[in-house]
């Protein structure tokens, strides 16, 4: 993932044991129900008790037996904010290790937000980490929404002498 999430981002190990991991749609299916759903009730029960209209729903994907989740908060006077947990298959690298078939597929678990794909993989991310992403997407949105509603910016360059 692009942003380093202070205390608790993960040790370089972990990171390393994740990006050369393959898991198998199973794998994926077991993690977003018992790890990912979860994590993302609890987002949306923080956000019910602020006051936000938010929905969790089980979306269909490509991938069988994979759906994918799309939490949406609904703020006044503002688009909708969707975050989606989905899963993308790839073909499995040959340099993988472990026992595989040629041309197998593994699965990442893609956040996408109405910009389109944020470009990392939750799968293995711990409760607390998936909670802290949502909420540092949800307030980069939020505060691209406010910029673009004051207007441009006015820079003034002054020369130190």
């Amino acid at each position: 993932m692009p942003l380093r999430l202070g205390h608790s981002e993960t040790s370089w190990r972990r990171r390393l044991r994740r990006s050369t991991t393959y898991p198998t749609d199973r794998e994926v299916a077991t993690y977003v129900d018992a790890i990912v759903k979860p994590a993302l009730a609890e987002v949306v029960s923080e956000l019910r008790s602020s006051g936000v209209k938010c929905a969790l729903e089980i979306t269909e994907s490509p991938v069988a037996g994979l759906g994918s989740l799309l939490l949406t908060a609904r703020f006044d006077q503002q688009k909708a904010f969707t975050y989606q947990v989905y899963p993308v298959s790839h073909e499995r690298p040959k340099y993988a290790l472990g026992d595989h078939d040629p041309g197998s597929y593994y699965y990442r678990l893609e956040v996408f937000t109405a910009s389109g794909s944020h470009g990392y993989d939750v799968w293995g991310t711990a409760p607390n980490g998936l909670s802290e992403m949502y909420w540092v997407t949800l307030n980069r949105t939020l505060n691209t929404c406010v910029s673009r509603r004051r207007g441009p910016v006015r820079v003034t360059m002054y020369t130190i002498q």
